[in-house]
């Protein structure tokens, strides 16, 4: 009955009578047309909004390969998600559209990077948790809990960085789901996206005259007011981010940046 099953499973995802087989990347989920995903409405405006979906979807264990905004009045999120014993890892998006000032709509569509095309969509298993995350930062920024002092954003430049180790993770995983035909594939099969992070490097001025380079996935223009989240609890850190950590930047009142 297991090899039978295996046998099966391993057809269908050569696309055969099971469905439409299909391979995802960042480039297909981001040219997905509207509609796709879920949506979802967050009481915040478009740049909180934004701030706190970026922070959810780290949270959960996705890791944010770039954001940007595709038209005017909308920002957009590209995620992935290792692999696992269960899945050959995910590709997804968040666009963040503003209903009103105060109110936003984001849509999440994440599909499965190998996958037949009648699957669900992957962000119903994560939808819960997200919406709990984003509630969890909204309620954090707005007592101002784990904050640090305001800061100016003097420059923006697009950076690139290395993710942690993914081909050698993806390796050992596809040895323990599909042998080393499975490692081949994980280490290999997919596209360089899994491995490269493009956050923003922000330097900002901090009310003391003094200059920091932080990058950070969030959204901002030059001459932004902005503070350095570190996390929903009431405690303040005390480590320092080093030249490689991203930051969550959340932007604040330009009252707050009188210096």
């Amino acid at each position: 009955m297991g090899r039978r099953f295996i046998l099966v499973l391993a057809i269908c995802l050569l696309g055969s009578a099971c469905g439409t087989a299909q391979k995802n990347n960042l480039n297909t989920i981001a040219e997905a047309p509207a509609g796709s995903g879920t949506v979802s409405t967050i009481e915040a405006p478009m740049d909180l909004a934004t701030d706190a979906v970026i922070y959810a979807v780290e949270e959960s264990g996705y890791e944010i390969k770039r954001t940007d905004r595709p038209a005017d009045r909308t920002n957009r999120v590209l995620m992935v998600h290792g692999i696992t014993l269960t899945s050959w890892g995910e590709v997804g998006r968040a666009v963040i559209t503003p209903l009103s000032p105060d109110q936003t709509s984001v849509e999440f569509f994440v599909r499965q990077r190998h996958d037949i095309e009648e699957w669900p969509n992957k962000e119903l298993e994560e939808l819960d948790g997200w919406q709990s995350s984003i509630a969890e930062f909204l309620q954090a920024v707005r007592a101002e809990r784990r904050m640090t002092g305001p800061m100016r954003v003097k420059d923006r430049k697009i950076a690139q960085i290395d993710a942690d180790e993914q081909s050698g993770k993806r390796a050992v995983i596809g040895i323990l789901s599909g042998g080393f035909a499975g490692a081949a594939l994980a280490s290999g099969g997919v596209e360089d996206d899994i491995d490269i992070r493009q956050p923003y490097r922000y330097e900002v001025t901090r009310s003391d005259g003094g200059l920091e380079k932080i990058l950070s996935f969030s959204l901002l223009q030059i001459g932004d007011c902005v503070r350095r989240f570190t996390g929903p609890g009431d405690s303040q850190t005390t480590e320092a981010p080093d030249e490689t950590s991203v930051s969550y930047l959340v932007k604040r009142p330009l009252s707050e940046c009188t210096f």
